[in-house]
């Protein structure tokens, strides 16, 4: 379990610095979303819309044709005694569709990674529970608005956990907050 952790940790610092490598602030926004899953048994069990708000590194996917684009989401969800953990940092590329200079501007998106996913939960067998690892990766199309406000849609696919598929789509609108 701690060579899992210092690895995760090493992987995040590792995609966050790489991407902050290409721009000269670090940006944080504000972030609000929600999550769609497919699954119908996912939705049985922890609802069909998650919710999240946060702060996060402000991405600005509009820069510079294609570039190195990193992701860390983190998923948490607690309903009726089930819980839900999902780490995924995940790494790829982005590239902009049209004049990276207009006020106007949108993108794509591919990225892998890990996923971990710490879970326990109420199924019609029983309980279940664990924590794994997996695979994961998200393909992302978004608008970015004068390079402070952006409005995405993000479909993220994953490995399967004890035959349950927490796969999703999520809608995210991000403000930019500030730098430094």
């Amino acid at each position: 379990m701690l060579a899992f952790r210092l690895f995760a940790v090493g992987l995040v610092a590792l995609t966050v610095s790489s991407v902050f490598a290409q721009d000269r602030d670090i940006v944080f926004g504000a972030r609000a979303g929600v999550t769609l899953p497919t699954d119908a048994d996912t939705r049985r069990i922890f609802g069909d819309q998650w919710f999240s708000f946060g702060l996060t590194p402000f991405r600005n996917e509009a820069k510079g044709g294609i570039r190195q684009s990193a992701s860390f989401n983190i998923t948490t969800r607690n309903s009726n005694g089930n819980r839900l953990a999902l780490f995924r940092p995940s790494y790829g590329l982005a590239k902009t569709l049209g004049d990276d200079e207009a006020s106007f501007v949108t993108y794509i998106a591919g990225r892998v990674g890990l996923v971990y996913a710490d879970y326990a939960f109420n199924d019609i067998g029983g309980r279940i529970s664990g924590k794994k690892v997996g695979w994961g990766g998200n393909v992302e199309f978004g608008m970015v608005f004068n390079r402070n406000f952006i409005l995405s849609a993000r479909y993220d696919m994953m490995t399967k956990f004890e035959g349950f598929n927490f796969n999703g789509l999520t809608l995210e609108a991000t403000f930019r907050i500030g730098s430094f």
